[in-house]
């Protein structure tokens, strides 16, 4: 994405790129989450204490238990359900079962043991702002011209191309309003103790 816009518009400045192309992220997002890869994270649990979420990790679509006091769990019984904190008693063995706890995760029955835990699900993107930075592996390539036609159209700004920026915005402003009617269709959505967050 960046060489195409630095190819439209002589802009040779990859920082300023990455930072118009953030915006764009930021004002996609602002009408619906943008599809993004899925993410697989493990995650140690300590007997009986909360642990946290993987880090960014805004939509749950499934919990694993792998092991627990040491010992590879069977599938078939390893897929923990999510449940409110308020359906927690005094039951105990395997743990079968998550809750959220504030920003944390606990395991019902409480573990008494060691474990480790299996995330799968969905992550944010990264604010693309510095060189470095490598995020658009993260997102679907059919929504990189909606990025690319407002970063061009942000540097046309600049140089008071206001035609050229208010075409190209124009094109991306079709490309918003496209994602939020497919967003909008959706209805089958991953269960999630974790509320979806647009932002």
């Amino acid at each position: 994405m960046v060489t195409h816009v630095s190819n439209r518009t002589g802009e040779d400045d990859t920082t300023l790129i990455k930072e118009f192309l953030n915006q764009a992220y930021q004002e996609l997002a602002g009408v619906a989450q943008i599809p993004i890869a899925s993410a697989v994270e493990q995650v140690s649990v300590t007997a009986g204490v909360l642990a946290s979420f993987p880090s960014g990790m805004f939509e749950i679509e499934q919990v694993k238990l792998l092991t627990y006091n040491g010992e590879t769990v069977d599938k078939g019984e390893n897929i923990l359900t999510p449940i409110s904190i308020n359906e927690i008693d005094d039951d105990t063995g395997q743990p079968t079962s998550y809750y959220k706890d504030g920003e944390k995760f606990g395991l019902y029955p409480e573990n008494k043991e060691t474990a480790v835990v299996e995330f799968r699900g969905h992550k944010y993107v990264d604010d693309m702002t510095l060189d470095a930075d490598v995020p658009v592996a993260q997102i679907r390539k059919r929504y990189y011209p909606a990025f690319a036609n407002f970063a061009i159209a942000k540097i046309k700004e600049d140089d008071e191309e206001f035609n050229e920026a208010d075409r190209f915005m124009g094109y991306f402003a079709v490309d918003q309003e496209k994602l939020r009617i497919e967003r909008s269709k959706e209805k089958a959505r991953p269960h999630t103790v974790i509320p979806r967050v647009y932002r």
